[in-house]
């Protein structure tokens, strides 16, 4: 298990503060406390939880997501629902439910339109919308977060996607160095170095995919699974430009086990077909064969030339070398039987 950080810390801290309060300016014999007490080791189990496991973080997450969408549109609907039987005077019902409207209008049309436009096959129309809430305010660099990767995944606008992302990154640079302000949408500035790196990878360029890898690990507080992410795009360029030996470096520090377990999955084979190819090239042919292998059986795929070049987006030159260690694995397996 890794250490906690500091926000877990300090928000266990503060709770723990808030607890010893309460039972200083509480009446003696007062059997009050026991209920607040149960509360605070509930909540300080829940807060130690999600920081070592990303899945409880996740459902966490989720679950005051879906809480705040309930209970915003839940006490609206309730504000009118008074107004109607007559609990409320015109005057307070307009004080109190127009800006609760507007308020789910605005989390809906930032957060969640965009998403369900693109569910929808509405590309084009979600393109728009994060348009027009760049025009409407050109420093929200959640907009252009979305806009970017949008673009991205699109596969046909990279140079807009870069932009997008570049003012993203100026933004955030400029925010970073402003007064935190209260209501304020942030994003991580490494997601956004991780997704460059992935274009230039596509375009080939790995040197300044490395650059962009460089850049999002220089940064604190980075998501564990961008972390990963940068570790195995990096590795990547290494392997594309040749640098075998860089690129196990990066590949040994990935490890999936502890909370890193979840994470297997999605990019255990993807780490295991790159070090069998730095393995070879460094004429380790034993431990090249062994990492293929278990590429292989992770994702059957990587034993077709014509998924690596189409959905991998593989390079010819690497393509070939996996060519070859499978071929080895082949012959192996022939004269195995015979």
């Amino acid at each position: 298990m890794g250490a906690m950080s500091r926000q877990t810390k300090t928000t266990i801290a503060v709770l723990i503060l808030s607890c010893v309060f309460g039972l200083a300016i509480s009446k003696p014999n007062n059997l009050n406390w026991v209920f607040p007490l149960a509360v605070m080791v509930l909540a300080i189990g829940v807060i130690v939880a999600a920081d070592r496991f990303p899945r409880v973080k996740a459902f966490i997450q989720q679950a005051y997501s879906w809480f705040l969408i309930a209970v915003i549109p839940l006490g609206t609907f309730l504000i009118f629902i008074g107004f109607l039987r007559g609990n409320l005077d015109f005057g307070s019902f307009i004080l109190v439910f127009v800006p609760a409207a507007l308020l789910i209008g605005l989390v809906f049309t930032v957060f969640y339109l965009g998403s369900i436009l693109i569910k929808m096959g509405k590309i084009t129309a979600a393109e728009d919308l994060y348009t027009f809430m760049i025009r409407v305010n050109h420093n929200f660099g959640y907009a252009y977060v979305q806009r970017g990767t949008l673009r991205q995944v699109q596969k046909k606008e990279m140079t807009k996607a870069l932009l997008d992302y570049d003012s993203a990154l100026d933004i955030a640079k400029a925010k970073a160095a402003r007064p935190k302000q209260a209501f304020s949408v942030n994003y991580h500035s490494s997601v956004i170095y991780s997704n460059k790196a992935v274009i230039y990878l596509m375009q080939r360029n790995a040197p300044q995919a490395i650059i962009e890898c460089n850049n999002g690990l220089a940064l604190n507080g980075q998501p564990p699974i961008v972390h990963l992410f940068l570790l195995q795009n990096r590795a990547y360029a290494y392997v594309m430009n040749a640098n075998y030996d860089a690129a196990l470096i990066d590949l040994d520090t990935i490890h999936f086990d502890g909370p890193m377990a979840c994470y297997k999955k999605l990019l255990g084979a993807d780490v295991a077909a790159l070090k069998a190819l730095a393995y070879w090239e460094l004429n380790r042919h034993d431990e090249a064969k062994i990492a293929w292998l278990e590429a292989v059986a992770a994702q059957p795929n990587y034993n077709q030339p014509e998924w690596l070049r189409e959905t991998r987006k593989w390079p010819h030159t690497m393509i070939e070398l996996a060519a070859v260690i499978q071929h080895d694995l082949n012959e192996m397996s022939t004269k195995h039987f015979e």
